[in-house]
């Protein structure tokens, strides 16, 4: 199963729901806004992970789960049992998939070969179609990695003074400022300072300071995607908030 945290009956995001079960302080754990979501069985008084998929799932609907839904859960029951379709075809494919890919709080969709469970920690008959977004920051520091060739990126943002940007976050490319936003994963692509970038992300999280209304981005797994060569101008932070909403990938967060 995977663990979900519904704060106030609003979807959290994976390192906001990873913070909130692993404080670093002892006290004990809300979890009254817990949803767990169960969407395999290895084990029904026997071990059964070398069955196919279709067997397996025989097995995990045989219990009595208190839901099944795509939709927000109740969280009266902490266990939802995760929905799912068989296709046989590419079309059938496509045709259910948007159901899954829009659902609430959705990150994407999984498909699963109907074959055994490996217990190798990687498989090539489970493929995870992830819902992503795109944002085009500018490179204003260059980090090597220990690996030769293999880079980091700091990457920015432009900015107007009506977006409220906090100064802790204000950097300069070439005499101009910017907003950073973060850190770009590993990439093997070489690209100055000052340089355009595509970040591909899952989550962006837009910070508001309660107190002063001032703000800042931050992106969740931000993966290098490409070296924008032509481009000279990055994505504005108002365009960015924008691509997070539209795409229902924004989590707002006072500070």
């Amino acid at each position: 199963f995977e663990l979900e945290w519904w704060k106030g009956g609003n979807h959290q995001a994976r390192e906001v729901t990873a913070g909130h079960f692993n404080p670093k302080s002892k006290e004990p754990i809300d979890d009254s806004e817990a949803m767990a979501n169960v969407f395999d069985c290895l084990f029904d008084n026997e071990d059964i992970h070398k069955l196919k998929q279709s067997e397996r799932l025989k097995h995990l609907e045989s219990f009595k789960w208190p839901q099944s839904t795509i939709g927000k859960p109740s969280l009266k029951h902490m266990f939802n049992l995760v929905p799912y379709e068989l296709v046989e075809t590419g079309s059938a494919l496509k045709s259910k998939a948007g159901k899954y890919i829009h659902a609430v709080a959705s990150e994407g969709m999984m498909l699963k070969e109907d074959a055994p469970y490996s217990l190798t920690g990687a498989s090539s008959t489970i493929y995870k179609l992830k819902t992503f977004a795109e944002i085009h920051g500018i490179v204003w520091k260059k980090i090597e990695t220990k690996t030769k060739n293999v880079w980091n990126y700091d990457y920015a943002l432009s900015f107007t003074a009506q977006d409220k940007i906090d100064p802790k976050f204000i950097v300069e490319v070439k005499g101009k400022e910017f907003t950073n936003v973060g850190r770009s994963l590993n990439t093997a692509v070489n690209v100055p300072v000052g340089g355009i970038i595509t970040i591909r992300f899952h989550t962006i999280n837009l910070y508001t300071d309660a107190k002063t209304g001032l703000k800042h981005i931050g992106v969740y797994e931000p993966r290098f995607y490409e070296y924008r060569k032509g481009d000279t101008s990055p994505d504005s932070f108002s365009s960015a908030v924008k691509i997070g909403r539209d795409s229902g990938l924004l989590i707002e967060k006072a500070m």
